[in-house]
């Protein structure tokens, strides 16, 4: 079940709306308490809030029930970039070009990159990177889908950029995380996650 407001959303045994998976990450974020945990289950909490927002905004007649009641809680780069972390987190597995995010956006494409950069504390391939590692990462616990399918999956031009990126992030390869997923827990190494600033 989630909260939001005064309703409950009620999850059926069969949902794959994602949000359990993203709960039980954040939980194991917290039991690790590893580098950038706080970051990374900030980044965690948005996507899970956006979700839970559209779950309500579907089964809601209500037009006027938007995020403007949350976005005083955010910094004044968020509405410019809200466009593209939607984008992100729907097309994650597509192929995807700054300009488009950008356009998304109603901005430059300089200016887009200098306005996430600012808010999300990386550049907008690094973030749909790791929005793509952490999408890996929940497949593979829930599967027994070979890396290569992982890969593709997740939008990875190959399982070579694949293994780069999951290493970049993780410190460790996809098949080394398989056989122990807890090596998650313990091998974030010397990267900046994503800190969304404001929340």
């Amino acid at each position: 079940m989630a909260l939001l407001g005064n309703s409950a959303i009620v999850l059926a045994p069969d949902d794959k709306s994602g949000i359990r998976e993203i709960i039980f990450d954040v939980i194991n974020e917290f039991e690790s308490r590893k580098p950038y945990f706080k970051e990374t289950v900030d980044s965690q909490s948005r996507v899970l809030f956006y979700k839970i927002m559209r779950i309500q905004k579907e089964k809601s007649s209500d037009k006027e029930y938007e995020l403007s009641v949350n976005d005083s809680m955010l910094n004044d780069n968020f509405p410019h970039i809200k466009p593209a972390l939607e984008y992100i987190e729907q097309h994650y597995n597509e192929p995807m070009k700054i300009k488009a995010l950008a356009d998304s956006c109603n901005l430059s494409e300089t200016h887009f990159r200098r306005i996430f950069a600012d808010y999300v504390n990386m550049p907008p391939v690094d973030y749909l990177n790791l929005v793509r590692i952490q999408k890996a990462c929940s497949i593979m616990r829930r599967t027994k889908h070979s890396m290569d399918q992982v890969a593709i999956e997740c939008g990875f031009s190959s399982t070579t950029t694949f293994n780069r990126n999951f290493k970049k992030f993780l410190g460790i390869s996809p098949y080394q995380w398989k056989i122990n997923s807890s090596n998650y827990k313990s091998k974030i190494q010397n990267y900046k996650v994503s800190a969304l600033k404001g929340w």
